[in-house]
């Protein structure tokens, strides 16, 4: 009972601190974040359920000594209490004497290593995607042909990616010795799509300029070549394809978009189509950009009539042509007949043989409206052209994307993004005068997911303080308290560089819960300091050294514990666990840097804020 008295505040406020760093997860915006919202959901509920076991199940546990009294758990128990108080006054608290004899040289070297830790993002040791790249079973190949592509063309080009396929099949089985492939499929005509557990199902209406490869390769642990390297091998093995207009690969096992999209707007279509294959020179000489495409794709040929003079003075109107053209090729009705529970439409219209002949349309001779009859070619002039297969308006003005890919092992989207934003799109515009650029599509999406965690972070430290000032009455001890929190994320930091990971949005994710973690140890620190002074009348040194023997047991078994309760994660091997682990890196690393951080700082803290309230007595008794 006296334990529990004595703890119940400090525990309390580092669970709702805790808590208080979780929730605001839950209402993270975008795509991402509603995939992650069930983890703070269940994180809080499990703490809140945690404190009143602590507080209630516990106690009776404990309240017979005669169960921890004897057996090899009371000598393992002994061993590793005395080993333990050995390593405290041999080594760490002489060590601690130490640094706060020494506090603004050891605060000066923690500054440093802060520095130079989140310097590390900046020089690219560290690099941030947003969407983490978990390895797939499975290589796709989209290719996209013109608008009105023959689908023997369309044959012909999914054959030679088939062929390439083949080709690197039979590599990998020779290097390997044993056969890669679990399959190998193509569809003609339209694409697959991943409809959750399952094969992927076809999508999309069926047209004949569109092909997709799809390689089904064995379980990850059965095989030493990556995915990624199979889709490397595979987009040099196929190279290119004439006229394609996409021609992309992918072998992630979640997509998260586009790497890159710009939309661009003019209200005139021939300079926003200048202005489009300009970005796109400067974005394919950009190193580690590729897969570039825009929406401004061409659509079928048709044919445009315009009257001639003579057309004119025959008293023909655009409309004329167009109807008459119309009722010979799609035909016209004339009656209708009803059969039963049917009605046919006769129509009238050339025959088969013509209407599929392009000759017969510059041999069609047009009804004049005197009565008689001219060819076409003298009434009108005749030309091809191409229109857009699809017109993109957004408040009325025309715009067009711009999208790419980036190779994540040489740049980073966002690296390309800044780049293009604030080196190339400014010259672009000063190009095309009148044009606008912004970022657009997944990137917008991501953008916009990023500023909503920054809210939340910044809602999680506000509450976190509020939590801490009402418990310690104080408004500088919350700030020493929070002073550890940067701490956290170096630890973080360094977690994804000694393991090789790249930041990502679910490595923010664990840093923002992060912040609450880290602050229990810190209470508990504090509390126990402040209980010290109160009670003790001790002065801050000794009060210092006293609470931080009497928390280091605590504070380092709760570092390990949770620590080592991640541990499993970061080991898994399995795919499912592949999206959580930078979770799970900035979670661990984060709280076992923290806490030997906080066992050092946290006193010197306390000793310099105790500096700068002695200092203005100090001035006066000088004077």
């Amino acid at each position: 009972i006296s334990g529990v008295r004595s703890v119940r505040a400090p525990v309390t406020i580092g669970v709702l601190t805790t808590v208080a760093a979780f929730a605001p997860l839950a209402f993270t915006t975008g795509t991402l974040g509603q995939i992650m919202r069930p983890i703070p959901v269940f994180v809080i509920s499990i703490l809140l359920v945690s404190l009143a076991e602590a507080f209630t199940i516990l106690p009776v546990h404990l309240s017979s000594s005669s169960r921890w009294s004897r057996g090899i758990v009371s000598q393992i128990s002994r061993t590793f209490n005395e080993n333990l108080y050995l390593f405290m006054d041999k080594f760490f608290l002489p060590l601690l004497r130490k640094a706060i004899t020494l506090r603004y040289i050891v605060l000066v070297l923690f500054i440093v290593i802060l520095f130079i830790v989140f310097g590390l993002i900046r020089g690219d040791f560290i690099r941030f995607i947003f969407f983490p790249q978990i390895e797939g079973d499975q290589v796709a190949a989209t290719l996209i042909m013109p608008v009105g592509t023959p689908f023997e063309v369309t044959e012909f080009h999914a054959e030679q990616i088939l062929e390439a396929a083949q080709t690197v099949r039979q590599d990998l089985q020779d290097e390997a010795g044993k056969d890669l492939f679990k399959s190998t499929s193509i569809i003609i005509g339209s694409l697959f799509e991943e409809q959750g557990p399952g094969p992927p199902q076809e999508v999309g209406a069926t047209t004949s300029n569109r092909t997709q490869l799809r390689i089904q390769l064995i379980d990850s642990p059965q095989r030493s070549v990556s995915a990624k390297e199979v889709e490397t091998r595979l987009r040099k093995a196929v190279g290119t394809i004439p006229n394609a207009d996409e021609l992309s690969y992918n072998s992630s096992l979640v997509s998260a978009g586009e790497d890159i999209m710009i939309e661009l707007a003019h209200e005139k279509s021939e300079v926003l189509a200048e202005a489009i294959n300009r970005l796109q020179e400067i974005m394919g000489s950009m190193e580690g950009v590729s897969e570039i495409a825009d929406t401004l794709k061409a659509g079928k040929l048709e044919y445009l009539f315009e009257l001639t003079p003579e057309g004119l003075a025959a008293g023909l109107k655009p409309g004329d042509i167009g109807r008459q053209l119309r009722n010979a090729f799609y035909g016209y009705e004339v009656q209708r007949i009803q059969r039963e529970r049917e009605e046919l439409k006769v129509m009238v219209r050339y025959p088969e043989g013509e209407r599929e002949q392009i000759a017969a349309i510059y041999d069609f001779r047009v009804i004049l409206p005197e009565g008689g009859r001219a060819p076409i070619t003298e009434m009108a002039r005749i030309s091809e052209q191409r229109t857009y297969a699809q017109i993109m308006r957004v408040d009325g003005q025309r715009v067009a994307n711009v999208s790419a890919d980036v190779d994540k092992q040489l740049t980073t989207p966002n690296d390309v993004l800044n780049a293009l934003m604030e080196k190339n799109i400014p010259g672009l515009i000063q190009e095309f005068p009148g044009l606008s650029a912004r970022i657009a599509g997944a990137s917008e999406d991501r953008r916009e997911d990023m500023a909503s965690l920054g809210k939340n972070m910044l809602i999680a430290l506000l509450i976190i303080f509020v939590l801490l000032g009402a418990q310690l009455r104080s408004y500088v001890q919350p700030l020493i308290i929070m002073a550890v929190i940067p701490f956290g994320l170096v630890g973080a930091l360094l977690g994804h560089l000694l393991l090789g990971f790249n930041l990502s949005f679910i490595s923010l994710f664990g840093m923002v819960a992060l912040t609450g973690v880290v602050v229990n140890d810190s209470v508990i620190l504090i509390d126990y300091y402040n209980r010290q002074r109160r009670e003790e009348e001790l002065n801050y040194v000794e009060a210092v050294i006293l609470a931080a023997r009497r928390r280091f047991r605590p504070i380092l078994l709760t570092t390990m514990t949770t620590s080592l309760a991640l541990l499993p994660m970061l080991l898994e091997n399995s795919l499912q666990a592949r999206f959580l682990i930078p979770m799970a890196v900035s979670l661990a690393f984060g709280l076992l840097f923290a806490s030997f951080v906080l066992l050092f700082l946290l006193p010197i803290m306390i000793g310099i804020v105790s500096d700068l309230r002695m200092l203005p007595s100090t001035i006066k008794r000088k004077i």
